[in-house]
């Protein structure tokens, strides 16, 4: 599956936006977003593909689509005249969705989201990107429903700390893991979009750098049987992410973290180049020798096991279903928020700290997933059919936290996780409070599905819902890496989430 290139060369480097996806931009005024967006399709390549469609005269270096609101009755004409536009473009154009706001004024939210569903849906096969604009907080329940039907977001912020108000972006779900929620602050300049890249501001890649990374990142898919990661100098770095994925991969072989990892393994190896040429790790030789590769199915009495409801299939696989107190979670939560206050001290730190909840846990239910794996004899390297999905879910979460989920599969891609006795909300709160479940539920599926999932959760118990309610998706095959992981499973499972110093 190909992805979107901007012509920008660190936001390209920075993103990872598939082909046929949907985004959401926020920002304060209206004016952040089309400021942003001018310059970063400064150098589009496909400049004739790329349209906005508003309501309003718009100042912007693209095809303009004007809708006259006055003469549409209702959202379904305003769905025709869209459809108009994304049929005369093809594969690799990019749509950016204007209106909305002028919309939601006239029409209700649901309505409007019911349409922007069915345009997914009939999108399954397309390669045109897609941008939803909306002012943060204008319309927030809209805002936050409209995050599940779409494959990521990039926040524009205004930063009003220093002498001079500047504007930083930050991208969710749309970029490589490592820059996940991280802050770029960025200028325009004579109509270019300069990124804060180290403590210059520029547009381009550093060249030397580039090249070192690119060579190191070859060595290492080269060599993925035979290469141990040694850290070799103290790691600086603001990003959580980052500061928790070195802590998880610093001492592993290369082989362990392929299996911790198997859906974006290809990524982590890009982060684990770059700590290189940065001087943070080294990479240590090794002798071990490839291992056999991986068998192609799971044995008859799993598939067995799988085919009953899950008490019963929990006792053909020998496991007894147990349930995570909630001090242990609240436990988790403390420890978290202690090392997030150290590590970033004086800052709001409400979304780090459920990023890195659902980061903690997501890597305990990886490993516990490669345990289960053998505890039934099964090859942890072996990838289960989607088909299975639901099952395995519940498994999950009866096992974990004797909780009993109702998996809906809205398309072949993606699913609805609902629980109605969810016993983590507690007190009522503006949010919601589940990233504990989340984690789990990502965490298990990598694992056995080798695919690159997104979970959000939609719907909440603290805020107000009958249920907690998750949209997960597939969000990207994963990369194709041969070699084998038997002879590596015992030291991994030594492995479990690390404190990080």
């Amino acid at each position: 599956m190909g992805r979107l290139l901007t012509g920008h060369q660190i936001f390209d480097f920075i993103s990872s936006i598939p082909e046929g996806s949907a985004l959401l931009l926020t920002d304060e005024t209206g004016f952040e977003a089309t400021m942003f967006l001018n310059a970063l399709l400064r150098s589009f390549p496909n400049k004739e593909g790329a349209v906005f469609i508003s309501v309003e005269p718009t100042s912007i270096g693209l095809k303009v689509e004007r809708i006259k609101l006055e003469e549409i009755p209702d959202i379904t004409v305003l769905s025709f005249e869209v459809e108009k536009v994304r049929r005369a473009l093809k594969d690799g154009c990019l749509i950016i969705h204007g209106y909305l706001p002028h919309v939601l004024i006239r029409e209700e939210e649901d309505r409007v989201l019911k349409v922007i569903e069915s345009w997914r849906e009939r999108a399954v096969n397309s390669k045109i990107v897609e941008i939803f604009l909306l002012r943060r907080n204008a319309f927030p329940s809209f805002e936050k429903k409209l995050h599940s039907l779409t494959a990521g977001s990039i926040n524009i912020e205004v930063d009003r700390t220093g002498k001079e108000v500047g504007f930083v972006f930050k991208m969710l779900g749309c970029c490589k893991p490592e820059y996940h929620m991280r802050e770029f602050p960025f200028q325009v300049k004579d109509g270019r979009l300069l990124v804060k890249w180290g403590e210059e501001f520029v547009e381009q890649l550093p060249l030397e750098g580039e090249d070192a990374v690119r060579n190191r990142l070859k060595y290492l898919q080269e060599n993925v049987n035979s290469i141990k990661i040694v850290e070799s100098g103290r790691f600086e770095s603001s990003n959580p992410y980052d500061r928790w994925l070195f802590s998880q991969v610093k001492g592993m072989k290369l082989m362990e973290i392929n299996m911790l990892f198997p859906e974006r393994f290809n990524e982590v190896l890009e982060k684990l180049a770059a700590w290189s040429v940065k001087g943070y790790v080294k990479f240590e030789f090794t002798q071990d020798q490839a291992p056999p590769p991986p068998r192609d199915r799971i044995k008859l009495t799993t598939r067995m096991a799988l085919a009953f409801p899950t008490p019963i299939a929990l006792f053909f696989l020998r496991r007894r279903a147990h349930t995570i107190p909630i001090k242990v979670y609240h436990t988790l939560r403390r420890s978290v928020e202690a090392f997030m206050s150290t590590q970033l001290p004086g800052k709001d730190l409400k979304d780090e700290l459920a990023e890195m909840e659902l980061r903690f846990q997501e890597v305990t239910a990886r490993l516990t997933a490669i345990e289960v794996y053998l505890e039934i004899g099964e090859d942890p390297r072996t990838k289960l059919d989607l088909k299975y999905l639901p099952k395995i879910i519940s498994l999950t979460m009866y096992y974990g936290y004797g909780l009993k989920p109702r998996v809906a599969k809205i398309t072949d891609y993606e699913y609805e996780v609902s629980f109605a006795d969810c016993f983590i909300c507690g007190e009522a709160a503006g949010r919601p409070a589940c990233q504990l479940l989340a984690g789990t539920i990502v965490g298990g599926c990598s694992i056995v599905f080798k695919e690159q999932f997104t979970c959000n959760e939609v719907e909440c118990k603290a805020s107000g819902g009958e249920a907690c309610v998750f949209r997960l998706r597939v969000a990207k095959p994963p990369p194709k890496v041969e070699g084998g992981l038997e002879s590596l499973i015992p030291s991994l499972l030594k492995r479990r989430s690390r404190r990080i110093t």
